[in-house]
């Protein structure tokens, strides 16, 4: 805006003051019409007509020599300076705009390595974040693996024990379950489900413990916890008549020492020899079913 308007006044300074000296030449050719002295008409001389057509026709040669110019009044002074105002003027534009074209063509250049600048950087910290992630998977894992290693873990055994309490006459058979912790922290006891009975070989019932009983209990790391268990009365009959097998179903619910909920289960049954060639022992045993069987 102000570079225009510098042009525009130069410009319009210049037809003012070229139209001046025109109009002033104008004036000062009718003036000297006006003031210059009237000359007496003179007489018409008659003559030879001949000789004077003759001396129209010769040639005249004469030397013209210009004793001074015309002097240059203000306003010729004037056009002259508002010529060269306007010429500078003009160069000065010129001299902007090519600086100005210049320092867009830098701007952009500049602007252009920003933008490669930004997206280096933005690829950058596309990997930097892919590496941040890989990093907190392998952390997590570490931790998790670290956890499992130190968190407690619950397994149970089933053993049968002989009778030597004064009740040792009554027909009955005692066996004892024991919880153990294999891991280095404590374990907190939630509840505790069980199924002790003597059931039919078609018999799915014992998969089934009964209602859990709730405990509430710590169970330090290496220790173990005794609980006895008993069969008598027309199951163990039945169970010694090989009608039934004895099964012991426990069920664990606990959290680690790092606040995690875990469970365990565990299924066994009393092996009773039919005869002397059995190659297993008296006693209880795991079952392999991994339904009835786990530590999760």
């Amino acid at each position: 805006m102000l570079k225009g308007l510098a042009i525009l006044i130069p410009t319009l300074s210049l037809i003012v003051l070229g139209a001046n000296p025109q109009a002033h030449k104008a004036k000062q050719g009718q003036a000297n019409q006006q003031t210059s002295s009237p000359v007496a008409p003179l007489p018409a001389q008659k003559g030879d007509g001949a000789r004077l057509q003759a001396t129209t026709d010769q040639h005249v040669q004469a030397d013209v020599r210009v004793i001074s110019s015309p002097g240059k009044d203000r306003y010729d002074i004037a056009s002259f300076g508002a010529g060269v105002i306007l010429a500078i003027v003009g160069i000065a534009g010129i001299v902007v705009g090519v600086c100005t074209l210049l320092f867009i063509k830098e701007q952009a250049i500049e602007m252009r390595r920003q933008r490669a600048e930004m997206r280096r950087q933005r690829i950058v910290m596309r990997s930097t974040l892919s590496s941040i992630k890989e990093q907190t998977i392998q952390l997590e894992r570490q931790v998790t693996a670290s956890h499992d290693g130190l968190r407690a873990w619950i397994g149970v055994t089933v053993s049968q024990i002989e009778d030597n309490s004064p009740f040792a006459t009554l027909h009955r058979r005692l066996a004892h379950w024991t919880l153990n912790n294999y891991g280095q922290t404590p374990a907190f006891i939630k509840s505790v489900s069980m199924a002790n009975a003597a059931f039919d070989p078609d018999d799915q019932r014992w998969k089934v413990p009964r209602q859990p009983r709730e405990v509430y209990g710590f169970l330090g790391a290496s220790r173990n916890e005794n609980n006895l268990l008993e069969l008598s009365g027309d199951a163990l009959v039945q169970f010694e008549q090989g009608q039934r097998i004895w099964r012991v179903v426990v069920r664990i619910e606990y959290d680690d020492a790092f606040g995690k909920s875990h469970e365990t289960m565990a299924s066994f049954h009393y092996h009773l020899p039919r005869s002397t060639g059995d190659p297993l022992k008296e006693g209880f045993y795991q079952d392999h079913d991994p339904t009835t069987n786990y530590n999760r």
